[in-house]
């Protein structure tokens, strides 16, 4: 496990207590959803299980990081216990580092169970890196700890409607209707924008973002969570994940240069962008398999 990049490796020592607004627990709900339903609200880090007559089991979430937010109906096409993650080529692409296949497990990002949506490329999954629950942090699938995956997994059936609403730098809301199967992604702040919790006015040099990295990833490898270590740094995490993703675009440049006719810069792929979010699921091997979808 001490091989993969920090931002999928598994959190290690003491466990740290979910925030308190975080933990599963039942809530007043008014809705015109119907009981059953799974609501999903994004910029909250919420997820709600409407009971009807006005309750809900709330849980805790972590969610897509800036650009990489969606926002729509879909239902639970499938279910898997201890998925399989294979990162699709949109998600090694911008981040080559990754492995291309991790088995599932406990030390696997999409942790206990998964439950996924339609047919996109995102699911409601566990994580073995429980501190980002409450964080932006994915690249659009909605996390939760292992044991309220665990949990929710149990209460939810394959056809469950689950609503997305629109995280904060989505310009629109979405409106589908009964039955609908859209989604759609936020593409009003490219994943190169800055981070809302960033400073606005600090800038790093390459050198100050490679020294950042190293000192990130070196108390990770010490078994700080990522989350602390990124604050003990000074940054966010969404902005660890830029850093990373656009240092493993530098780095793959040089290949494809050598390998492509002169052209204009290909455009990237990231499943933000509508034509990924209704990328058709891969045909199942099995209740594990989870190729083709993003963590």
């Amino acid at each position: 496990m001490a091989a993969l990049p920090p931002e999928v490796r598994p959190e290690t020592g003491p466990r740290k207590e979910l925030p308190p607004q975080f933990r599963r627990t039942l809530v007043d709900y008014y809705t015109r959803e119907p009981a059953g339903t799974v609501i999903v609200d994004t910029p909250n880090t919420y997820l709600y299980l409407v009971l009807g007559q006005g309750k809900a089991l709330r849980y805790g979430i972590g969610v897509g990081r800036e650009g990489f937010t969606w926002s729509g109906a879909e239902k639970v096409s499938r279910k898997a216990e201890w998925p399989d993650w294979n990162p699709p080529e949109q998600m090694i692409e911008r981040q080559p580092y990754l492995p291309r296949f991790m088995a599932g497990g406990d030390g696997n990002p999409l942790g206990a169970r998964a439950l996924y949506l339609g047919g996109t490329i995102y699911r409601i999954h566990g994580t073995n890196q429980p501190s980002t629950i409450g964080t932006f942090v994915s690249s659009g699938c909605i996390r939760l700890t292992n044991e309220d995956i665990t949990d929710l997994h149990a209460r939810v059936k394959v056809g469950t409607r689950v609503v997305v609403l629109p995280g904060r730098e989505q310009a629109t809301a979405v409106t589908t209707g009964v039955g609908s199967s859209r989604a759609t992604a936020s593409r009003d702040k490219p994943p190169g924008s800055p981070s809302s919790s960033d400073p606005p006015a600090k800038r790093f040099t390459p050198r100050e973002i490679a020294a950042k990295l190293r000192d990130i990833d070196a108390l990770v490898a010490q078994g700080q969570p990522l989350a602390d270590a990124t604050r003990q740094a000074g940054i966010s995490a969404a902005t660890y994940h830029r850093w990373r993703q656009e240092l493993g675009a530098q780095n793959s440049e040089p290949a494809k240069r050598a390998a492509e006719p002169a052209q204009d810069a290909p455009k990237r792929i990231v499943e933000g962008e509508a034509g990924a979010v209704r990328e058709p699921a891969p045909a199942s091997k099995g209740h594990q398999d989870s190729s083709g979808f993003e963590e």
